[in-house]
């Protein structure tokens, strides 16, 4: 039985190992992620810091009157 299981949790490894080889190094900026949509920069100094906040405008493809605006960090 406990070979069995180590098979089966040596498997599991190797192949979850074998699937982080295909993904793309990312930097901090995320600036070779390709997105849907343009991205924009906005230069800020928030607390003595100099900030780059990136955002992409989306529009709507029927607009409705009503807006959206999702923060996230």
């Amino acid at each position: 039985m406990k070979r069995i299981l180590l098979t089966l949790v040596t498997v599991i490894y190797l192949v979850g190992a074998d699937a982080q080889t295909d993904r793309p190094v990312l930097d901090i900026m995320l600036s070779n992620y390709d997105y849907p949509f343009t991205v924009h920069y906005l230069d800020l100094n928030n607390q003595n810091q100099q900030l780059k906040m990136a955002y992409m405008n989306v529009r709507p493809a029927r607009p409705n009157g009503k807006t959206v605006v999702l923060l996230h960090g």
